[in-house]
């Protein structure tokens, strides 16, 4: 699965989706789980040209058996 969001210097998540998906109800849930944590601590100097960029957070379910 791919996570597509972004992040501003403050720390707010914006534009989420999946990129890919076996299971679009994980999916739905993981990208509430990233809304609920939102916003997360804000950007320090070292990675603030990070702010406001497209960012794919890729992981694997074990649960899921893909084909």
């Amino acid at each position: 699965m791919a996570l597509s969001f972004q992040l501003d210097m403050n720390g707010s998540a914006a534009s989420i989706h999946f990129q890919q998906t076996g299971d679009h109800t994980v999916a739905a849930s993981a990208i509430d789980a990233l809304r609920a944590a939102s916003p997360f601590d804000p950007m320090t100097h070292r990675v603030r040209c990070l702010a406001n960029r497209p960012l794919t957070a890729r992981f694997e379910n074990p649960t899921i058996i893909s084909d």
